[in-house]
């Protein structure tokens, strides 16, 4: 949300509902940021590679719906689900097919970390999924297509020492002459 978005709906228009939805846009987004990151965190200490690489592969794809956000997210639970079952047992055998013994152990280690966060990494994925565009989308799509209707004419905001005067309609309407001669 930038401070021309909230000077221009708020300040100018009057639209209160706009800043409402403004904000939801803006929490929103950074909820989605935060998940996904934190994501990226647990898939990244589970050091399953073949793992990492299909999730990179879905999360590279480019999503215009809420609906194409939302099978994403489901997409990540299906995958964290499915690779914090199976991970107990492929990483040790994966890890003594490549080096013995010693692949052995560190798989059954690299089993024990995926187990839980796979699971927990792809239930910050379908929260990221969630909340990446279907609230983000409804808040700006409702505060464009649907703006209030003006009320009365814009407050003059430029009062004595900075501070915002009182409203007056003789002010407002000069204030609109100035601005239309401009």
């Amino acid at each position: 949300m930038t401070y021309h978005l909230v000077w221009e709906g708020l300040v100018k228009r009057g639209n209160v509902g706009g800043l409402f939805m403004n904000v939801a846009h803006g929490v929103s987004d950074s909820a989605a940021k935060i998940t996904g990151s934190l994501s990226d965190g647990l898939w990244n200490a589970s050091m399953d590679s073949k793992f990492q690489e299909s999730r990179d592969a879905m999360r590279a794809e480019r999503f215009s719906s809420s609906k194409d956000h939302f099978v994403a997210g489901v997409k990540g639970l299906g995958m964290g689900l499915v690779g914090g079952l199976t991970s107990i047992v492929t990483q040790p055998i994966e890890g003594a097919h490549n080096a013995g013994l010693s692949g052995f152990i560190t798989g059954i280690g690299k089993g024990i970390v995926g187990t839980v966060a796979k699971p927990t990494a792809g239930v910050l994925d379908f929260a990221s999924g969630c909340c990446r565009r279907p609230v983000r989308g409804q808040a700006t799509r409702s505060s464009r297509y649907f703006p209030p209707k003006q009320a009365r004419l814009r407050r003059n905001c430029f009062g004595p020492s900075g501070a915002i005067p009182r409203f007056a309609s003789t002010h407002a309407e000069g204030q609109e002459i100035m601005l239309k001669v401009k």
